[in-house]
């Protein structure tokens, strides 16, 4: 299952965060004590995002692991920092720290939690639920002070995408597309998840990747990947693969809408194209001819072909239906010649630095010019 998808963050070139230039005398981070009763009142205001983007992250730890995280707030012992992202004061997002949080609203808030498996505090708080705790052990949870580091308003986008990346060191990290809808809520964050959410995108691209990767959102970033290019010529691509898709999430804000609707109803009409020609294989290497057991989703294959194709579909009617005919007409010679570009392997799905996006992207489109043209 490691080869269904390909993960790149600072690839082939070398590149790694330090290369890459950040405003960091912009940043804006501070230090506070904030008590859990605080913590607790922004819960009850909905002045804290535990929900929405990150809600499949809540509820991983099991109720063992709970309980002995309140019993360590009883008894007084330290626990790890939190760090937040307030760069809106009425809604803080939630850095690191989540599992943590939320445990706690369960037992005060929410009153789900019953204490178990406790260390210290066996046979006095066991089986005790915070109502049935007497109130000088309700008042220590209430008056704990928890460290909070907060970043505040000011702070780049680029430099929070990598602050957030950095800073998230919880079991189960959030993934690069979780901390792009975060970082753009709103018309980027909505725009992508009504793409991935098409009947076509769902039944050609989420249905063929993992269920475990699609809940840490890879069938959004697969549809960002798509509009990232659209957006930003192959030619005009920067590494790394990362911070173009971390541009071209907040570019949504202020790209026009009615050429947004159009890459969206053109990637629809695409991946109807695509697997009307090549079927099974579409997007996978046997598309090129690689013989291969698996039949693994290959992302780069979907990019290439996909911009190759939807920048080339015309907005008019009729001639849209020229070139279709003369795509599915000529359907066995797109297959055959699409297996004879083998030699372009490396720079076809194998590679994302800018020499091997041109290449691939390029070799690509040239075989559609070609049957378009003869």
């Amino acid at each position: 299952m490691e080869n269904f998808v390909e993960i790149e963050e600072y690839d082939d070139l070398g590149y790694s965060p330090a290369d890459i230039p950040l405003e960091m005398d912009k940043v804006n981070i501070i230090q506070r004590n904030i008590s859990v009763w605080t913590l607790l009142k922004r819960i009850e205001g909905k002045e804290m995002q535990l929900e929405g983007y990150f809600q499949r992250k809540t509820g991983l730890w099991d109720n063992a692991t709970k309980s002995r995280l309140i019993e360590s707030i009883i008894a007084g012992l330290p626990i790890s920092s939190f760090y937040f992202d307030g760069s809106k004061d009425e809604s803080w997002l939630v850095v690191d720290g989540l599992q943590r949080i939320s445990a706690i609203k369960e037992f005060v808030i929410d009153k789900t939690l019953t204490l178990t498996g406790l260390y210290f505090y066996p046979s006095t708080l066991n089986n005790k639920t915070f109502e049935e705790l007497s109130r000088p052990y309700q008042r220590r949870i209430e008056e704990y002070s928890i460290l909070a580091y907060i970043i505040q308003a000011g702070t780049p986008r680029n430099v929070k995408y990598k602050l957030f990346r950095n800073i998230n060191i919880s079991s189960l990290p959030f993934s690069n597309q979780e901390i792009r809808h975060a970082i753009n809520p709103g018309r980027p964050a909505n725009y992508i998840i009504d793409i991935s959410q098409s009947k076509e995108f769902v039944r050609y691209i989420t249905s063929k990747l993992p269920q475990n990767e699609v809940e840490r959102m890879l069938d959004r970033e697969i549809a960002l990947r798509y509009i990232a290019f659209r957006m930003t010529y192959y030619t005009d691509y920067k590494p790394t693969i990362s911070d173009f898709l971390d541009k071209a999430m907040t570019k949504i804000y202020i790209y026009p809408q009615n050429e947004l609707d159009i890459f969206a109803k053109d990637l629809e009409n695409t991946l109807e194209i695509i697997n009307q020609i090549f079927g099974n294989t579409a997007f996978t290497p046997r598309m090129m001819g690689i013989d291969s057991s698996e039949m693994r989703f290959s992302i780069r294959l979907f990019e290439r072909w996909t911009f190759a194709i939807a920048n080339r579909l015309p907005s008019n009617y009729v001639k849209r239906e020229e070139m279709l005919d003369k795509l599915f007409s000529n359907k066995e010679r797109m297959k055959k010649q699409s297996q004879n570009l083998v030699a372009y392997e490396k720079d076809i799905f194998k590679s994302h630095n800018s020499e091997s996006i041109k290449i691939g992207f390029s070799v690509i489109e040239q075989l559609i010019e070609n049957i378009l043209n003869d």
